[in-house]
Formats: structure tokens, C-alpha cells, sequence
């Protein structure tokens, strides 16, 4: 083998590797992704569920799931919450369907009910959105939000 033919090889090895690292960014680049926090108003004693549009590319929320842990922290039991009940009354319309633009942000507070439960079982829940392609996103973070000065805690 010359010397000319192991660099053309190793120059092609170079360019495939490189191609197909390329490749495999732009796919989870345009990959649909949302940040999802539970968070815990602090001084209004209220829950609200925070959803963030973190990839580059629109997506459309069309469903929700929430239960909450009850019980003890060893062995929890999961009380599901009827869709309706889910969101604050002092919504003027039901919140779902909506759609996030690359970057955008919403704050949908949840029904007095249902943050009494949450608080008091320090934000345990087992929370999945759906997308309107059909996928399911159940990764979230409980988080406290200190409404009066601002920044946020974490959860113990």
C-alpha cells in the first residue's frame, strides 16, 4: 500500500466519521423536546405546572396526566387526578390543545384541590404530557418558586 493510498484512506475514514457525527446532531437537534418543572408557588400555596419548548421546532401539547403519591415515602400509592379537575377554575378556558414555539414558555396553574395534595406530599406525582404526534414526555422536575423574591428552590 503507498503512501498515497493510506492517506486517501485515512482522509475517507476522516470525512465519515465527522459526516456521520454531523448527521446524528442535526437529528436530535430537530428532535422535539419540552422541560417540564411542577413547581410550588411559595407564598400563594399553589401548584403550577411550567412547560418550556427547548428544541427548535414547534409542538403542540393536546393531553395531560397527573397522579399524586400518597402514603408513606417508601411505598407510595398514586391517586389519579380526573382531567377536569387538573387546572384552576380561574382559567378562562380549558389550556389544552396549545403550542410552544422554540423558546417559549407557559405557566398553567392547577386547581386548589389538587396543589393542597401536592404541597402536602412535597410535589410526589407521576406527571406525562402528549404531544400531538403522539409522544409521551413524563421526565419533570418538582421545583419551589418563591413568588415574593423571586428565584427558584429545589425540592427536598
Amino acid at each position: 500500500m503507498s503512501t498515497l493510498d493510506l492517506l486517501s484512506l485515512l482522509i475517507a475514514v476522516y470525512g465519515a466519521i465527522v459526516a456521520s457525527i454531523l448527521a446524528a446532531r442535526e437529528l436530535l437537534r430537530e428532535r422535539r423536546k419540552v422541560k417540564i418543572f411542577l413547581d410550588h408557588v411559595a407564598w400563594y400555596e399553589r401548584a403550577q405546572l411550567s412547560v418550556t419548548n427547548v428544541g427548535h421546532r414547534p409542538i403542540t401539547l393536546v393531553g395531560i396526566a397527573l397522579a399524586i403519591a400518597v402514603g408513606d415515602e417508601a411505598s407510595p400509592y398514586f391517586e389519579e387526578v380526573r382531567r377536569g379537575d387538573i387546572f384552576a377554575l380561574d382559567l378562562p378556558k380549558d389550556p389544552l390543545p396549545f403550542t410552544l414555539a422554540d423558546g417559549e414558555q407557559i405557566a398553567l396553574p392547577l386547581s386548589q384541590p389538587v396543589s393542597d395534595q401536592l404541597i402536602a406530599n412535597r410535589m410526589r406525582a407521576r406527571l406525562t404530557l402528549f404531544d400531538a404526534e403522539g409522544r409521551k414526555y413524563e421526565d419533570f422536575a418538582a421545583r419551589i418558586l418563591d413568588a415574593k423574591w423571586g428565584g427558584y428552590l429545589k425540592v427536598d
